[in-house]
Protein backbone atom coordinates (compact mmCIF):
# COMPACT_ATOMS: atom_id res chain seq x y z
CA UNK A 1 0.00 0.00 0.00
CA UNK A 2 1.42 3.37 -0.99
CA UNK A 3 1.91 6.05 1.63
CA UNK A 4 -0.59 8.27 -0.17
CA UNK A 5 -3.19 5.49 -0.14
CA UNK A 6 -2.69 4.81 3.59
CA UNK A 7 -3.02 8.53 4.34
CA UNK A 8 -6.23 8.74 2.28
CA UNK A 9 -7.66 5.65 3.98
CA UNK A 10 -6.87 7.12 7.38
CA UNK A 11 -8.59 10.38 6.47
CA UNK A 12 -11.70 8.61 5.20
CA UNK A 13 -11.76 6.49 8.36
CA UNK A 14 -11.65 9.54 10.67
CA UNK A 15 -14.49 11.13 8.73
CA UNK A 16 -16.59 7.96 8.86
CA UNK A 17 -16.71 7.55 12.64
CA UNK A 18 -18.53 9.67 15.17
CA UNK A 19 -16.64 12.10 17.43
CA UNK A 20 -17.43 12.88 21.02
CA UNK A 21 -16.83 15.39 23.76
CA UNK A 22 -14.68 16.01 26.79
CA UNK A 23 -14.48 13.38 29.57
CA UNK A 24 -16.44 13.99 32.76
CA UNK A 25 -15.48 13.91 36.43
CA UNK A 26 -14.67 10.39 37.56
CA UNK A 27 -13.42 9.22 34.14
CA UNK A 28 -10.21 7.20 34.15
CA UNK A 29 -7.32 7.54 31.70
CA UNK A 30 -5.62 4.17 31.17
CA UNK A 31 -2.71 3.07 29.00
CA UNK A 32 -0.37 0.11 29.23
CA UNK A 33 2.27 -1.55 27.10
CA UNK A 34 4.76 -4.36 27.57
CA UNK A 35 7.34 -5.69 25.14
CA UNK A 36 9.80 -8.56 25.20
CA UNK A 37 12.23 -9.27 22.37
CA UNK A 38 15.18 -11.57 21.76
CA UNK A 39 17.48 -11.68 18.73
CA UNK A 40 17.62 -15.38 17.83
CA UNK A 41 20.35 -14.75 15.25
CA UNK A 42 22.79 -13.51 17.90
CA UNK A 43 24.94 -16.34 19.34
CA UNK A 44 24.88 -14.62 22.73
CA UNK A 45 21.99 -14.85 25.17
CA UNK A 46 20.14 -11.56 24.82
CA UNK A 47 16.81 -9.93 25.48
CA UNK A 48 15.16 -6.69 26.38
CA UNK A 49 11.92 -6.20 28.22
CA UNK A 50 9.95 -3.01 28.86
CA UNK A 51 6.69 -2.45 30.68
CA UNK A 52 4.86 0.82 31.13
CA UNK A 53 1.57 1.82 32.70
CA UNK A 54 -0.22 5.16 32.84
CA UNK A 55 -3.25 5.72 35.02
CA UNK A 56 -5.12 8.88 35.92
CA UNK A 57 -8.51 10.09 37.09
CA UNK A 58 -10.48 13.27 36.39
CA UNK A 59 -11.02 14.83 39.83
CA UNK A 60 -13.08 17.51 38.05
CA UNK A 61 -14.25 17.78 34.44
CA UNK A 62 -11.09 19.77 33.66
CA UNK A 63 -8.35 18.40 35.97
CA UNK A 64 -6.77 14.97 35.71
CA UNK A 65 -4.22 13.61 38.20
CA UNK A 66 -2.21 10.51 37.39
CA UNK A 67 1.10 8.72 37.27
CA UNK A 68 3.20 6.64 34.94
CA UNK A 69 5.34 3.63 35.89
CA UNK A 70 8.14 2.31 33.66
CA UNK A 71 10.45 -0.69 33.96
CA UNK A 72 13.14 -1.53 31.41
CA UNK A 73 15.85 -4.18 31.36
CA UNK A 74 18.29 -5.32 28.69
CA UNK A 75 20.63 -8.28 29.10
CA UNK A 76 23.56 -9.70 27.09
CA UNK A 77 25.69 -12.75 27.92
CA UNK A 78 28.31 -14.29 25.66
CA UNK A 79 29.76 -17.52 27.06
CA UNK A 80 32.88 -17.61 24.95
CA UNK A 81 35.46 -20.01 26.50
CA UNK A 82 38.29 -17.52 25.85
CA UNK A 83 36.64 -14.14 26.42
CA UNK A 84 33.22 -14.39 28.12
CA UNK A 85 31.32 -11.18 28.75
CA UNK A 86 28.09 -10.05 30.35
CA UNK A 87 26.22 -6.75 30.57
CA UNK A 88 22.86 -5.47 31.74
CA UNK A 89 20.97 -2.21 32.01
CA UNK A 90 17.98 -1.78 34.33
CA UNK A 91 15.71 1.24 34.77
CA UNK A 92 12.76 1.67 37.14
CA UNK A 93 10.86 4.96 37.22
CA UNK A 94 7.65 6.62 38.39
CA UNK A 95 6.25 9.87 36.96
CA UNK A 96 3.33 11.64 38.70
CA UNK A 97 1.64 14.26 36.50
CA UNK A 98 -1.31 16.63 36.26
CA UNK A 99 -3.38 17.75 33.27
CA UNK A 100 -5.68 20.71 32.79
CA UNK A 101 -8.25 20.46 29.97
CA UNK A 102 -9.58 23.72 28.56
CA UNK A 103 -13.40 23.88 28.66
CA UNK A 104 -14.72 22.76 25.27
CA UNK A 105 -18.08 21.03 25.83
CA UNK A 106 -19.51 19.00 22.94
CA UNK A 107 -16.33 19.36 20.89
CA UNK A 108 -14.24 16.44 19.58
CA UNK A 109 -10.96 18.40 19.82
CA UNK A 110 -9.81 18.74 23.43
CA UNK A 111 -6.73 20.79 24.38
CA UNK A 112 -4.76 20.39 27.59
CA UNK A 113 -1.67 21.40 29.56
CA UNK A 114 0.43 18.74 31.28
CA UNK A 115 3.28 18.85 33.79
CA UNK A 116 5.00 16.44 36.15
CA UNK A 117 8.29 15.04 37.34
CA UNK A 118 9.74 11.57 37.33
CA UNK A 119 12.13 9.75 39.62
CA UNK A 120 14.29 7.13 37.92
CA UNK A 121 16.73 4.53 39.21
CA UNK A 122 19.37 3.20 36.78
CA UNK A 123 21.81 0.33 37.17
CA UNK A 124 24.47 -0.72 34.65
CA UNK A 125 26.65 -3.81 35.03
CA UNK A 126 29.49 -5.06 32.85
CA UNK A 127 31.97 -7.89 33.29
CA UNK A 128 34.67 -9.72 31.32
CA UNK A 129 37.97 -11.39 32.30
CA UNK A 130 39.60 -7.97 32.78
CA UNK A 131 36.83 -5.84 34.29
CA UNK A 132 33.83 -6.02 36.58
CA UNK A 133 31.94 -2.74 36.97
CA UNK A 134 28.60 -1.60 38.36
CA UNK A 135 27.11 1.90 38.28
CA UNK A 136 23.88 2.99 39.95
CA UNK A 137 22.25 6.43 39.86
CA UNK A 138 18.94 8.05 40.78
CA UNK A 139 17.82 10.89 38.54
CA UNK A 140 14.99 13.39 38.23
CA UNK A 141 13.00 13.85 35.02
CA UNK A 142 10.80 16.99 34.97
CA UNK A 143 8.46 17.49 32.00
CA UNK A 144 5.85 20.00 30.85
CA UNK A 145 3.98 20.65 27.65
CA UNK A 146 0.77 21.03 25.70
CA UNK A 147 -1.41 18.44 24.01
CA UNK A 148 -4.54 17.79 22.01
CA UNK A 149 -6.87 14.81 21.83
CA UNK A 150 -9.37 14.04 19.08
CA UNK A 151 -12.18 11.91 20.51
CA UNK A 152 -13.49 9.46 17.94
CA UNK A 153 -15.55 7.87 20.72
CA UNK A 154 -16.09 8.77 24.41
CA UNK A 155 -13.54 6.08 25.29
CA UNK A 156 -10.96 6.63 22.50
CA UNK A 157 -8.86 9.66 21.63
CA UNK A 158 -6.09 10.16 19.10
CA UNK A 159 -3.57 12.21 21.09
CA UNK A 160 -0.54 14.37 20.36
CA UNK A 161 1.78 16.18 22.78
CA UNK A 162 4.68 18.64 22.61
CA UNK A 163 6.87 18.52 25.70
CA UNK A 164 10.06 19.70 27.30
CA UNK A 165 11.69 16.76 29.11
CA UNK A 166 14.78 17.02 31.28
CA UNK A 167 16.98 14.34 32.83
CA UNK A 168 19.21 15.33 35.74
CA UNK A 169 21.49 13.04 37.73
CA UNK A 170 21.19 10.18 35.25
CA UNK A 171 23.91 7.99 33.79
CA UNK A 172 25.35 9.86 30.84
CA UNK A 173 24.99 13.30 32.43
CA UNK A 174 22.38 16.04 32.21
CA UNK A 175 20.08 15.83 29.18
CA UNK A 176 17.39 18.23 28.00
CA UNK A 177 14.99 17.34 25.19
CA UNK A 178 12.08 18.82 23.29
CA UNK A 179 9.82 16.02 22.08
CA UNK A 180 6.57 15.20 20.37
CA UNK A 181 4.52 12.11 21.26
CA UNK A 182 1.61 10.52 19.39
CA UNK A 183 -0.69 7.73 20.48
CA UNK A 184 -4.19 6.45 21.18
CA UNK A 185 -5.62 6.82 24.70
CA UNK A 186 -8.33 4.86 26.52
CA UNK A 187 -10.83 6.79 28.70
CA UNK A 188 -13.04 4.68 30.95
CA UNK A 189 -16.18 6.40 32.24
CA UNK A 190 -19.42 5.16 33.78
CA UNK A 191 -21.22 5.43 30.42
CA UNK A 192 -18.49 3.37 28.77
CA UNK A 193 -18.74 0.73 31.52
CA UNK A 194 -22.40 0.30 30.62
CA UNK A 195 -21.34 -0.79 27.12
CA UNK A 196 -19.75 -3.95 28.51
CA UNK A 197 -22.87 -5.97 27.77
CA UNK A 198 -22.34 -5.42 24.03
CA UNK A 199 -20.53 -7.80 21.70
CA UNK A 200 -16.95 -7.11 20.53
CA UNK A 201 -16.83 -5.01 17.36
CA UNK A 202 -15.23 -7.51 14.99
CA UNK A 203 -17.89 -7.61 12.27
CA UNK A 204 -17.78 -6.57 8.63
CA UNK A 205 -17.25 -2.82 8.21
CA UNK A 206 -15.47 -2.24 11.53
CA UNK A 207 -12.04 -0.63 11.82
CA UNK A 208 -8.93 -1.51 13.80
CA UNK A 209 -6.64 1.45 14.55
CA UNK A 210 -3.28 2.19 16.11
CA UNK A 211 -0.87 5.12 16.29
CA UNK A 212 2.57 5.66 17.77
CA UNK A 213 5.05 8.44 17.31
CA UNK A 214 8.00 9.90 19.14
CA UNK A 215 10.72 12.37 18.23
CA UNK A 216 12.13 15.84 18.62
CA UNK A 217 15.46 17.38 19.54
CA UNK A 218 17.72 15.83 22.15
CA UNK A 219 20.76 17.27 23.95
CA UNK A 220 19.44 20.83 23.74
CA UNK A 221 22.25 23.38 23.80
CA UNK A 222 24.86 20.69 23.03
CA UNK A 223 24.60 18.50 19.95
CA UNK A 224 20.92 19.34 19.23
CA UNK A 225 20.34 15.96 17.60
CA UNK A 226 17.10 15.58 15.68
CA UNK A 227 15.16 12.33 15.41
CA UNK A 228 11.62 11.21 14.82
CA UNK A 229 9.25 8.34 14.17
CA UNK A 230 5.66 7.89 13.07
CA UNK A 231 3.88 4.52 13.03
CA UNK A 232 0.20 4.54 12.07
CA UNK A 233 -1.74 1.31 11.73
CA UNK A 234 -5.16 0.81 10.22
CA UNK A 235 -7.20 -2.27 9.36
CA UNK A 236 -10.62 -2.88 7.89
CA UNK A 237 -12.89 -5.86 8.57
CA UNK A 238 -13.50 -6.98 5.00
CA UNK A 239 -15.65 -9.80 6.37
CA UNK A 240 -16.79 -10.75 9.85
CA UNK A 241 -13.66 -11.57 11.90
CA UNK A 242 -11.23 -11.00 8.99
CA UNK A 243 -9.05 -7.87 8.96
CA UNK A 244 -6.93 -6.59 6.09
CA UNK A 245 -4.76 -3.58 6.79
CA UNK A 246 -1.35 -2.00 6.79
CA UNK A 247 1.28 -0.75 9.21
CA UNK A 248 3.61 2.06 8.21
CA UNK A 249 6.84 3.01 9.95
CA UNK A 250 8.63 6.26 9.18
CA UNK A 251 11.80 7.08 11.09
CA UNK A 252 14.79 9.39 10.75
CA UNK A 253 17.92 10.26 12.75
CA UNK A 254 21.32 11.72 11.88
CA UNK A 255 20.43 12.16 8.21
CA UNK A 256 19.34 8.54 7.94
CA UNK A 257 15.77 7.54 7.14
CA UNK A 258 13.73 4.32 7.17
CA UNK A 259 10.39 3.72 5.45
CA UNK A 260 8.65 0.40 6.12
CA UNK A 261 5.17 -0.24 4.67
CA UNK A 262 3.77 -3.59 5.82
CA UNK A 263 0.39 -4.99 4.74
CA UNK A 264 -1.07 -7.55 7.14
CA UNK A 265 -3.98 -9.92 7.60
CA UNK A 266 -5.61 -11.08 10.82
CA UNK A 267 -8.32 -13.69 11.41
CA UNK A 268 -10.27 -14.07 14.65
CA UNK A 269 -11.24 -17.58 15.69
CA UNK A 270 -13.59 -18.90 18.33
CA UNK A 271 -17.00 -17.77 19.53
CA UNK A 272 -18.12 -14.38 18.21
CA UNK A 273 -20.09 -13.72 21.41
CA UNK A 274 -17.08 -14.11 23.73
CA UNK A 275 -15.15 -11.19 25.19
CA UNK A 276 -11.99 -13.30 24.76
CA UNK A 277 -11.05 -13.43 21.07
CA UNK A 278 -8.02 -15.45 19.92
CA UNK A 279 -6.56 -14.65 16.50
CA UNK A 280 -3.80 -15.52 14.04
CA UNK A 281 -2.05 -13.08 11.76
CA UNK A 282 0.79 -12.48 9.34
CA UNK A 283 2.42 -9.58 7.55
CA UNK A 284 4.95 -9.03 4.77
CA UNK A 285 6.57 -5.67 4.22
CA UNK A 286 9.44 -3.88 2.55
CA UNK A 287 12.11 -1.85 4.27
CA UNK A 288 13.77 1.10 2.54
CA UNK A 289 16.73 2.63 4.34
CA UNK A 290 18.45 5.78 3.14
CA UNK A 291 21.78 6.93 4.59
CA UNK A 292 23.81 10.08 4.15
CA UNK A 293 26.47 9.94 1.46
CA UNK A 294 29.36 9.49 3.90
CA UNK A 295 27.78 6.38 5.38
CA UNK A 296 26.42 3.13 3.95
CA UNK A 297 24.40 3.50 0.74
CA UNK A 298 20.66 3.08 0.62
CA UNK A 299 19.40 -0.48 0.72
CA UNK A 300 16.22 -2.48 0.44
CA UNK A 301 15.07 -5.26 2.74
CA UNK A 302 12.11 -7.50 3.50
CA UNK A 303 10.24 -8.02 6.77
CA UNK A 304 8.02 -11.01 7.50
CA UNK A 305 6.11 -11.77 10.68
CA UNK A 306 3.58 -14.32 11.78
CA UNK A 307 2.03 -15.00 15.12
CA UNK A 308 -0.95 -15.60 17.30
CA UNK A 309 -2.59 -13.61 20.03
CA UNK A 310 -5.67 -13.01 22.09
CA UNK A 311 -7.82 -9.91 22.64
CA UNK A 312 -9.69 -9.51 25.91
CA UNK A 313 -12.43 -6.93 25.24
CA UNK A 314 -12.78 -4.72 28.31
CA UNK A 315 -15.40 -2.82 26.28
CA UNK A 316 -16.78 -3.65 22.81
CA UNK A 317 -14.31 -1.15 21.32
CA UNK A 318 -11.20 -1.60 23.48
CA UNK A 319 -9.28 -4.84 23.99
CA UNK A 320 -6.24 -5.70 26.05
CA UNK A 321 -4.13 -7.54 23.50
CA UNK A 322 -1.37 -10.11 23.95
CA UNK A 323 0.58 -10.96 20.80
CA UNK A 324 3.41 -13.47 20.25
CA UNK A 325 5.26 -13.05 16.95
CA UNK A 326 8.13 -14.57 15.01
CA UNK A 327 9.88 -11.95 12.89
CA UNK A 328 12.39 -12.27 10.06
CA UNK A 329 14.24 -9.26 8.67
CA UNK A 330 16.09 -9.97 5.46
CA UNK A 331 18.65 -7.26 4.71
CA UNK A 332 20.18 -6.69 1.30
CA UNK A 333 23.81 -7.12 2.31
CA UNK A 334 23.66 -9.55 5.22
CA UNK A 335 22.01 -12.71 6.46
CA UNK A 336 18.49 -12.60 7.80
CA UNK A 337 17.87 -11.63 11.40
CA UNK A 338 15.32 -13.60 13.40
CA UNK A 339 13.46 -12.34 16.47
CA UNK A 340 10.86 -13.63 18.89
CA UNK A 341 8.64 -10.84 20.23
CA UNK A 342 5.93 -10.74 22.88
CA UNK A 343 3.83 -7.61 23.33
CA UNK A 344 0.90 -6.53 25.48
CA UNK A 345 -1.17 -3.36 25.03
CA UNK A 346 -4.54 -1.88 24.18
CA UNK A 347 -6.04 -2.46 20.74
CA UNK A 348 -8.84 -0.19 19.50
CA UNK A 349 -11.87 -1.04 17.36
CA UNK A 350 -14.44 1.31 15.85
CA UNK A 351 -17.65 0.80 13.94
CA UNK A 352 -18.29 3.00 10.94
CA UNK A 353 -21.49 5.06 11.02
CA UNK A 354 -22.11 4.11 7.44
CA UNK A 355 -24.38 1.13 7.00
Amino acid sequence: MKIRDLTLATGLFICSVASFAQPSQGTWLLNTAANFSSNLSNPADNYYVRTSFIGGRFITSKVLLGSGVDVFRSFYRFDDPVFPSRSSYTVVGISPFARYYFPRPNQPWQYFLEAGTGIQSERVTFSNPFANTTETKVGFLPFAGVGVGYFVHPSIALEGKLQYRGAFGVIGGQIQNFNYQLGVEFFLSESVRQENDGLPIIGKGAWLIGLNGFGGITNLGKSNDGFGSLSPSIGYFLFDRLVLGANLQLAFANQNAIITPEPFARAYIGSKESVVQPFVGAGLGTRFQFAKSTSDPAFFGLNFNSGLGVDWFVTPRVALETLLQYNIRQLEESNSLKFIDLSVGFQFFLQSNKK
